[in-house]
């Protein structure tokens, strides 16, 4: 938890209060090289006001969205209705987030923000060793496909790495390619359950007994197999597993 505040507070420029124990909304300061520096105190009224967009930020730009497709669509293959309940899904889709992004942050706290904080690098390099880790781990689960798709899409200069190019391909084609990745994990996970229910259903037809609902008798016997197997922990397992994250 620490590492992931320390991420919020690199990717905005620090806050503070004025020594007096005033807050002044505004206060500019021209530099030499002609530009402009606001207060810290107006740049803390603007990250308050981006807070709202944080939690689209991690639902987008974070494994969260994958995980919770994927976990979502199991709950819905167990034909088990509201259970486990939503808030359930989302607190492991957040661990396997914090999981699979542990390294990530790691690296962007020690070679980010400990040398701003300390005074060695400065806000602007310090934003932009988190860029480029978060671009890193960005590419590292994004397929060619949706690069040359986005860059095309995006009238964007030809590169020599993907590296190289802009956060308005690389973002879009991460969160693109999550959702194919997604919904295919789904589809291997609905096929043994949807084997149960035609076996259960095609016994019960010959059985003559077409009035009983198939899906009350396949329930047990899913989640029975899914028990048996410890579903949850195979797919979270793969879930971690299919970013490179042992």
């Amino acid at each position: 938890m620490k590492k992931f505040l320390a991420l919020v507070l690199l990717l905005c420029p620090l806050f503070g209060f004025a020594e007096t124990g005033q807050i002044d909304l505004l206060t500019v300061t021209p530099n030499s090289d002609g530009t402009e520096s606001y207060s810290s105190n107006i740049q803390t009224l603007i990250i308050m006001s981006m807070l709202p967009f944080l939690t689209a930020g991690i639902v987008m730009f974070t494994p969260f969205m994958r995980t919770i497709i994927v976990f979502g669509f199991l709950r819905q293959a167990l034909g088990t209705m509201n259970s486990p309940p939503n808030q359930v899904l989302i607190a492991i889709s957040l661990m396997v987030s914090f999981i699979v992004m542990k390294p990530v942050l790691s690296d962007i706290y020690n070679d980010g923000y400990l040398p701003y904080e300390s005074g060695v690098i400065s806000d602007k390099k310090a934003v932009e060793v988190g860029v480029e880790k978060m671009t890193a781990f960005w590419l590292s689960v994004t397929s060619e496909e949706e690069l040359i798709y986005f860059s095309e899409l995006m009238d964007a200069e030809p590169v020599d790495e993907y590296k190289d190019l802009p956060l308005s391909v690389i973002m879009p084609a991460f969160v693109y390619s999550e959702l194919k990745i997604a919904f295919k994990i789904a589809f291997l996970l609905f096929i043994p359950f949807l084997l149960i229910d035609i076996v259960i259903a095609s016994t019960l037809m010959g059985m003559g007994m077409m009035m009983l609902s198939p899906m009350i008798i396949s329930l047990p016997f899913k989640i029975f197999a899914f028990i048996l197997l410890d579903g949850f922990g195979l797919v979270t397992t793969s879930m971690i597993g299919s970013y490179g994250a042992n």
